[in-house]
């Protein structure tokens, strides 16, 4: 914040707060508005490091994806980039990694040298010590999907995944609880339309599927979001232009073996590209930004899907005071959302990058944003809480710069799911109580176990299972959503280890 008044609080995560009076500037056509309006900020302090610098100057000199971080078992952290090369090689992908005591790596090209790389992800298999990441390799009209694999001494090797003479693109990598491989990205058909693809390892070859959700939609703008669920189900959310709407599309991979997807059309109100995350507890997660006619202004919204058997949840505005896109989101387990957004801001001539969180119920905000201006901005949680951010920075004539920012407090605060002070089983009240259409529902239990948790209307009939599933000893939270149900009261019992309890809760509509 550049320009307004601030008036200082007491954050009860450690950080500072303050209230500003923030003076936007919006431009619409070509008359400009002042407008005041009141944001909540939490002030987190962030130390900030350099990785790699280029002194060529170029518009945008690095680049990263939302999962250009990975945080391995022994919170060892691997990243990699894009970084534009003098000609004729074009922009090429490097790694580093940085361990536990600070000490970072020498950053390594592992891309091809002959040709130009773009889109980088990684994940790592901790069982295999291997590392994967997944490119495209573009040559004259031709981009193909790459996999770059490290061996124990960390020798690198890559393989094609596709070997078309197409366009290929936007590809995200993933690896589930059984450190199986899931690829993403858009691929151009023989008719030279767009369609979202899919490969995995599972079955110990890359078989590629193209999606087909029969609603015969344009997914040029798709930029496919993938996220694995707990049970390894892949699951991709994409933007596709229906009749000239923007509609976003859920797939999953429900039957693994034989390669089977289902299909979900979100409600017209979410329509945007954006970010699918799915919690431990298989909580759906989605972070999008909207911009009508694909302009500026842009806002970033989140909507949560509870369970299969829920609907998805009214879009709430994150970012009301400014322009910004999500980049990347983390989810710790207290369910807690933490993200960062890049903003463009004063006709793009100034870039921030703020990270957000959830964790008082309220979207709260603070710059991490060094000097210059930073971009295209990748964030992840380590195992101490921490947050850790690569962006880019560039401010002519000063050279760019692969910035990496660490948070100096725990962003996570007290753990919820950790066993200790869970001596009893216990389940809660439900809040919000009376309640429309959501409230949520906490327990405990000392003990690892099946647990189930159930609805039931006033006349004894079920009409919800939100929970039934083997638990490790802790405290959970679960949302019920109401919508498709009539006024009224409801029961819902908690069943694990012998334990029997049961709430009563008020629907009013």
């Amino acid at each position: 914040m550049k320009n307004g008044f601030y008036f200082f609080n007491n954050s009860p995560d450690g950080c500072s707060e303050y209230y500003s009076i923030d003076l936007c500037t919006i431009k619409l056509v070509y008359v400009v508005f002042l407008i005041t309006v009141p944001i909540k900020v939490s002030v987190c302090q962030w130390v900030t490091g350099n990785i790699d610098t280029l002194t060529h100057d170029n518009a945008s000199d690095y680049s990263v994806s939302p999962n250009s971080m990975f945080i391995d078992a022994q919170n060892t952290l691997h990243v990699v980039w894009q970084k534009r090369e003098l000609w004729p090689n074009g922009w090429g992908i490097y790694y580093a990694k940085k361990f536990v005591n600070g000490s970072w790596t020498n950053p390594i090209r592992i891309s091809d040298t002959l040709y130009t790389s773009v889109y980088p992800s990684v994940v790592v298999a901790g069982k295999l010590n291997k590392v994967f990441i997944s490119y495209v390799s573009v040559y004259s009209k031709y981009a193909q999907i790459k996999l770059a694999i490290s061996s124990i001494n960390e020798t690198w090797s890559s393989i094609n995944i596709t070997t078309d003479s197409l366009q290929n693109r936007n590809p995200l990598i993933e690896i589930d609880k059984n450190e199986n491989i899931h690829l993403t990205w858009l691929g151009m058909d023989s008719l030279f339309n767009y369609k979202v693809k899919y490969s995995s390892n599972k079955s110990g070859i890359w078989k590629i599927q193209s999606l087909d959700d029969n609603y015969s939609g344009d997914n040029y703008y798709a930029t496919p979001s993938l996220s694995v669920s707990p049970n390894g189900h892949a699951n991709i959310m994409y933007l596709s232009i229906i009749n000239g709407i923007p509609r976003n599309i859920l797939a999953e991979n429900f039957d693994t073996k034989e390669g089977k997807w289902s299909y979900e059309l979100l409600p017209e109100s979410v329509n945007g590209s954006g970010i699918l995350k799915i919690s431990k507890k298989g909580k759906l997660n989605y972070i999008f930004h909207y911009s009508k006619d694909f302009q500026f202004p842009v806002k970033t919204y989140y909507t949560f899907k509870a369970n299969n058997l829920s609907g998805w949840s009214p879009p709430e505005l994150i970012n009301e005071n400014f322009d910004g896109y999500c980049t990347s989101v983390e989810i710790d387990d207290n369910e807690k959302l933490h993200l960062t957004l890049d903003s463009l801001e004063l006709a793009f001539k100034i870039g921030i990058t703020y990270y957000a969180n959830n964790k008082s119920g309220i979207w709260q905000f603070s710059s991490v944003s060094a000097t210059g201006n930073t971009f295209h901005s990748s964030f992840k949680l380590d195992k101490n809480g921490s947050g850790n951010i690569i962006a880019s920075s560039e401010e002519y004539p000063i050279p760019s710069e692969l910035l990496y920012l660490k948070s100096e407090n725990n962003l996570i605060g007290i753990h919820e799911n950790f066993s200790f002070n869970v001596n009893d089983y216990a389940l809660f009240q439900n809040y919000p109580n009376p309640f429309n259409p959501f409230t949520n529902i906490k327990f405990t239990m000392p003990k690892s176990g099946n647990a189930e948790l159930k609805v039931f209307d006033a006349g004894g009939r079920e009409v919800s299972v939100l929970l039934n599933e083997n638990l490790i000893a802790g405290s959970y939270e679960y949302t019920f959503d109401a919508a498709g149900l009539p006024s009224g009261i409801y029961f819902y019992t908690l069943r694990t280890g012998g334990f029997v309890a049961s709430g009563k809760m008020l629907l009013i509509k």
